[in-house]
């Protein structure tokens, strides 16, 4: 018979995993991405009302910021005659005011607002930025005045701008505030305010005349004066007296040197302190001038001014030296502001 046949045998072959789980997990991904983007949606949904909260709340804090400065500069201004004992400290007080404005400013410049509130947004913008830039100018026409120049007019002008610069930043606010108050309530959000910010309290604060009357209280009691030393000449000579005027004989010259001491007699620095010599004689009555000036003498200091190159008339011939320091601004006595010398050559 036939012998026994095995039949073939076919191993089963098995499928490879792999495409499953690469479909799987894209499955999966996409499924994560779908339901991300439709969280994310939901989440960035945000109501008009809530997005006008949130702009007042962002601005808020910088707000209040603005008037805590304007609280400490107002205390300065009240302090300010026992600051003026110590400059630095002074100048450093401010200038840490100045800083503070600017970062406020920084601060609401990085929030951006609702689309219905751009036009307000801009105006407290803007309203920062001058506040910054007020008090930086400010901080340094207040020293110069008090401690520098003896010219005040200059920085008065300066200061009443300063002034009605702020007084229109407190206009840009109100406008800010109105419109943004105004929105909220049309809008029925009930739980946040707009906060005032003032910075000035009338127009009188910008008034030239107020601002000089300040200035002058805080310098205190000003005694402006300079005068005219014992003048010197070069060469020397005799002293006498002719018909009661005092004349000077001196030995032949072909120029006469003058040297003429300046003195500081009031209680604030001077400077620009200008000093003339006129010299003419009985033979050329025509007037010659020599000026110099002085760049600064602070309380009782004295400097020499000199005036060379000086041609007098010789053969006996009477010769005139008027010399006429000052007067610096607001001198009240000048009195010891001018001398006459007559001299003749022998």
């Amino acid at each position: 018979m036939y012998a026994a046949m095995r039949s073939p045998r076919f191993n089963r072959r098995k499928r490879n995993p792999a495409p499953v789980l690469i479909f799987a997990i894209i499955f999966l991904m996409v499924g994560c991405w779908i339901l991300n983007a439709t969280c994310s949606r939901d989440k960035e949904a945000v109501t008009p009302s809530e997005e006008y909260r949130r702009y007042v709340e962002n601005v808020i804090p910088s707000i209040s910021r603005s008037n805590d400065i304007n609280r400490k500069r107002r205390e300065i201004l009240g302090n300010l005659a026992s600051l003026m004992s110590d400059k630095e400290r002074l100048e450093a007080s401010l200038k840490s005011l100045v800083d503070e404005c600017r970062e406020v400013r920084d601060e609401l410049f990085s929030v951006r607002p609702p689309e219905d509130l751009a036009m307000a947004d801009a105006s407290l913008k803007i309203c920062a930025d001058r506040r910054f830039r007020a008090m930086e100018k400010y901080r340094a026409d207040l020293i110069n005045v008090l401690f520098e120049s003896m010219d005040t007019a200059v920085f008065v002008r300066n200061i009443s701008e300063e002034m009605g610069d702020l007084i229109y930043a407190d206009g840009d606010y109100q406008y800010f505030r109105i419109k943004v108050t105004d929105l909220l309530r049309e809008k029925g959000v009930a739980d946040v305010a707009v906060p005032d910010s003032r910075w000035t309290e009338s127009m009188a604060e910008a008034d030239p005349a107020n601002i000089e009357n300040f200035i002058r209280s805080m310098r205190g009691t000003e005694v402006h004066g300079v005068a005219l030393g014992k003048i010197s000449l070069d060469p020397q000579g005799r002293l006498t007296v002719e018909q009661g005027e005092s004349v000077f004989y001196l030995p032949y010259t072909s120029e006469l040197r003058v040297a003429v001491p300046v003195e500081n007699q009031g209680n604030r620095p001077e400077s620009g302190i200008p000093v003339v010599l006129t010299y003419y004689s009985s033979k050329d009555s025509s007037p010659r001038k020599l000026q110099r000036e002085l760049g600064s003498l602070q309380p009782g200091e004295t400097a020499e001014v000199v005036f060379e190159g000086i041609v007098p008339d010789g053969g006996g011939v009477r010769n005139v030296l008027e010399i006429m320091v000052g007067p610096v601004p607001w001198e009240q006595n000048t009195e010891n502001n001018k001398k006459i010398i007559y001299y003749k050559i022998e």
